[in-house]
């Protein structure tokens, strides 16, 4: 598996949907590629923070301010070139 292809793949490597075969394949890939292992790492954080901002979305506390910091930091993290720009 080829860093392009784990980066295409990451979407569907946290959100549990590749087949396993898939899936350990992105696992092997990224146990021996820090570059991707570290992108993984990020898109995870990001998803679980997305979760999370849903959660406080459904239980009304969602405020503009705190959406407006998970913004910069995925347009920091794309920036700085850690995750895709699509």
């Amino acid at each position: 598996m080829t860093c392009e292809h784990v980066t295409a793949s990451l979407h569907d490597f946290v959100a549990h949907t590749l087949s396993p075969e898939e899936s350990a394949s992105v696992v092997e890939h990224i146990s021996h590629c820090p570059s991707c292992a570290r992108m993984a790492g990020e898109y995870e954080l990001i998803v679980r923070a997305a979760q999370t901002l849903t959660e406080i979305w459904q239980n009304d506390r969602f405020t503009v301010a705190t959406l407006s910091v998970a913004v910069r930091a995925i347009r920091t993290l794309v920036a700085a070139g850690t995750l895709p720009s699509h």
